[in-house]
């Protein structure tokens, strides 16, 4: 995952472990799902490319199609190879293209894009007040949190008010051996918020207060 050549597709994913991962609660998630529809999930995305096109969207369509709203933020300012804004609002007609149901859900505004006014690969949750005004005025209430910086590095032991989920694969030796895993090693951290039975307290700002 170092090293300058990259790394194909096809290997990546031929190099995720199966089941159990490092930290895996996805039956809670996947139960939490069955048992009714979130009103609105804010995910906030980490990667551009493949990791877009091939993951986060596939899932918002799910999530779409089970009843729920879906945010997707990304940054607003490069870092790395992350999404930015400006090239994530550029997807959208090609999005509308591709998927009828994609189509329908961005005219319904079942599908909305925003952005955190952040430039990192990490996540600082006191995040722009456009985005904090939207999270209200949707009534989010689930927060996924996607990469290894969002997810691991800056928001592992974030609690929310409301159900989050943090997913994630290691991509460096030094996570790995500090979180006691390998290269590759999947974190798919679901947990439920304080409004809905949880005994921990919330630690994060601003979107965490949903």
């Amino acid at each position: 995952m170092e090293s300058a050549e990259g790394l194909p597709f096809n290997v990546a994913v031929a190099s995720i472990p199966e089941r159990p991962w490092l930290i895996d609660t996805y039956d809670e998630f996947a139960k939490s799902l069955d048992q009714k529809p979130y009103n609105c999930a804010a995910i906030f995305v980490d990667n551009s490319g493949a990791d877009f096109v091939l993951g986060v969207i596939p899932f918002t369509r799910e999530l779409i199609r089970r009843g729920t709203k879906v945010i997707i933020i990304s940054n607003l300012s490069p870092a790395l190879n992350d999404l930015t804004y400006g090239e994530m609002i550029g997807m959208v007609p090609l999005l509308r293209k591709a998927d009828p149901f994609l189509r329908d859900a961005i005219d319904k505004e079942l599908l909305m894009f925003e952005h955190s006014g952040q430039g990192s690969p990490c996540l600082d949750l006191r995040v722009h007040s456009t985005l904090n005004r939207r999270v209200l005025e949707e009534k989010v209430d689930l927060i996924v949190i996607e990469g290894m910086g969002r997810a691991l590095h800056t928001n592992l032991y974030a609690h929310f008010l409301c159900d989050s989920l943090k997913a994630a694969v290691i991509k460096t030796q030094w996570l790995a051996d500090r979180m006691g895993g390998e290269i590759f090693s999947v974190v798919f951290k679901f947990e439920r918020g304080k409004r809905n039975g949880s005994n921990a307290q919330p630690i994060a700002r601003s979107v965490s207060d949903f």
